[in-house]
């Protein structure tokens, strides 16, 4: 904690109210290491990381400085924040101990651990404030050692010839499908190596055995995708669309169209991606799973969404199971 601090915080202690929150306010909680800022505790608007406006609803975040960028971390808003401190004990970034001083005692923990812990990912995932205090208070500094993983080894698949994937399972190729695009489509293969490739072939082979009929069984949710898309960038009819849609004439024959299987002349794919299903975005190798379906994405540009595509999800390469833009999850195609 600076001098700048400790003089203003004794002076605060005889001010009005109103002038020591306006301080405070101004003024996040902070930690130095080696006299340089890296983290604070601030207060933040309820909806994006940036200051709340004066007097209105606000939440507790904590900010740390990651290299040349800043990470946001939500903290439950109902504990009182005393004090921040960082402790560097080592060259790993990651193991750096937290501090965090609260009218519930002291919270220790790391990097690895908070991250783990308190950023929440996938569709739905909003947790109340009491599962956000729940999830800070359990924090009891663990620290997982990172494991090498393995060296993969190339394979050679029927469909895309040899196969060379990185110590994380992905790899690039490419593969020729005159029906969808008279260019080869990318593919992109993650969490995959050779143990894989007989899986990837059959997927393959599902997928494009029965091609026309994956597009015809696809068609009404993808019009279904444009049209709640033209919904909602058209909801103010008086007001500019929102970014990514485009009022021209494409837009307006796509949203024309009564005979499902047209769509597809307003969609144009260009991309493949091929995952197992369990494979984390940036998974330790001892989380890499090699049980569970494989996912079949196919990523498109299209008329309507010029921003962000569409992206269209096949379970094991036969099973539609998910439409949505071009970041398409595996999480919105699992089945019910």
């Amino acid at each position: 904690m600076t001098a700048e601090w400790l003089q203003h915080l004794g002076d605060l202690q005889f001010a009005p109210p109103a002038e020591r929150e306006a301080w405070l306010a101004a003024h996040p909680l902070r930690a130095f290491l080696q006299d340089q800022p890296v983290g604070e505790i601030r207060r933040s608007d309820m909806n994006a990381f940036k200051p709340p406006k004066a007097g209105a609803q606000h939440r507790m975040i904590f900010r740390w400085k990651s290299g040349a960028m800043f990470m946001n971390v939500r903290l439950p808003s109902d504990l009182t924040y005393k004090g921040l401190s960082f402790v560097d004990v080592g060259d790993d970034p990651r193991r750096y101990v937290i501090r965090f001083e609260t009218d519930q005692g002291t919270i220790t923990t790391n990097r690895q651990e908070l991250s783990q812990t308190m950023v929440v990912f996938g569709p739905g995932a909003k947790p109340d404030e009491e599962e956000w205090r729940r999830r800070f208070l359990s924090m009891r500094n663990v620290f997982n050692v990172p494991i090498d993983p393995p060296e993969m080894e190339a394979f050679v698949s029927r469909h895309l010839g040899k196969v060379e994937p990185d110590n994380w399972g992905e790899a690039d190729s490419s593969l020729s499908v005159p029906r969808l695009s008279a260019n080869p489509l990318a593919v992109q293969i993650e969490g995959l190596g050779a143990e894989d490739a007989a899986d990837i072939d059959a997927v393959l082979d599902r997928f494009v055995n029965d091609l026309d009929g994956h597009l015809t069984g696809a068609s009404g949710a993808v019009i279904q995708n444009m049209r709640d898309f033209a919904g909602a960038a058209y909801r103010d009819p008086d007001g500019p669309p929102l970014i990514g849609a485009s009022r021209d004439d494409l837009f307006e024959a796509a949203l024309a169209v009564t005979e499902p299987d047209r769509i597809w002349g307003h969609v144009q794919p260009y991309l493949l991606r091929i995952r197992r299903d369990g494979y984390p975005d940036d998974p330790p190798a001892e989380q890499r799973v090699a049980e569970g379906p494989i996912y079949l994405t196919l990523i498109s540009h299209c008329d309507w969404e010029t921003e962000h595509g569409l992206g269209m999800t096949w379970r094991d390469g036969a099973v539609l199971s998910a439409v949505g833009d071009h970041s398409v999850r595996l999480e919105d195609g699992r089945a019910p």
